[in-house]
């Protein structure tokens, strides 16, 4: 993939889902690293997660914001449609609302960064979601240099997805769990390898699509095992089988890491030490 490097240095960056759990730990690295960062969030997002960045960094309410001039857009937001958004609602907040933000940046001509789902488009509504917003940016800011990160299951401590679903439920007093039989085949990343990842990207010009994971994939009930086994929990509480599979499952996903590793990255966080780090940091 033809790329150069960018001159190094700090950067003006702007953020949007930097109230979440991937975008927070991002903008703190950012922030660490001297860049002058600038997050939109929504007027009621909660804050927690950025304690201690306050004065570090700009916030800015959507509804507020009028543009300026920034070296990067990182799109670390998402909404995943577990809270019963509409699909009006997920496709205003996953493909308008960024969209409407490079408008009012285009002038300055940034770097995009985007952070797009591995799964395919005709998984769910989210999935549809993300790559569309992808298509019709390349559509309507073709000159802009952008670089479609296509980011496997990532996972950290308390993050909210799966690895932390077991681990809730098996501190939990359930005596059953129910779940799928667990044969899709998964690549599990660790969080901080996706920020690193991010961090690389954003010292090259890549125009197009770049797979992020580990490169391995892993069976779901093989991971259940181990965040059992790491936790000392009885895993007969686990009851495969006892979930059908979603419509549209795909059974097997796992990053083909060629391109990026050829930018200098490579993942350092592999499947048992990851569930030790979430275990250990509950």
């Amino acid at each position: 993939m033809p790329e150069k490097e960018i001159s190094p240095g700090p950067k003006k960056i702007l953020l949007s889902g930097g109230t979440g759990f991937l975008g927070s730990h991002l903008a703190r690295r950012l922030v660490n690293e001297g860049h002058d960062v600038t997050i939109l969030k929504r007027s009621f997002s909660n804050l927690n997660r950025l304690e201690g960045l306050e004065d570090k960094l700009r916030l800015v309410n959507i509804d507020q914001f009028e543009g300026g001039e920034f070296n990067l857009f990182i799109n670390a937001a998402s909404v995943y449609g577990r809270s019963g958004e509409s699909e009006k609602e997920m496709l205003q907040a996953n493909v308008e609302f960024p969209l409407e933000i490079i408008r009012k940046i285009e002038k300055s001509s940034p770097q995009v960064i985007n952070i797009n789902t591995s799964l395919p488009a005709s998984m769910n509504l989210y999935a549809e979601s993300k790559h569309l917003f992808i298509e019709k940016l390349r559509e309507e800011f073709s000159t802009l240099i952008c670089t479609n990160l296509l980011v496997e299951q990532f996972y950290g401590p308390k993050d909210g997805t799966f690895i932390s679903f077991l681990v809730n439920n098996l501190k939990s007093d359930l005596k059953e769990i129910k779940l799928t039989l667990g044969e899709q085949k998964r690549d599990f990343i660790y969080f901080e390898d996706v920020i690193e990842a991010i961090l690389e990207v954003s010292k090259h010009e890549v125009n197009g699509d770049l797979q992020v994971g580990t490169g391995y994939g892993v069976l779901i009930k093989d991971v259940v095992k181990k965040v059992a086994n790491e936790m000392k929990e009885d895993i007969n509480r686990i009851q495969f089988g006892g979930l059908e599979y979603r419509d549209n499952e795909v059974m097997s996903s796992i990053a083909d890491i060629t391109s990026i590793k050829e930018l200098g990255w490579e993942p350092k966080v592999f499947i048992d030490e990851g569930i030790k780090k979430v275990v250990g940091n509950w």
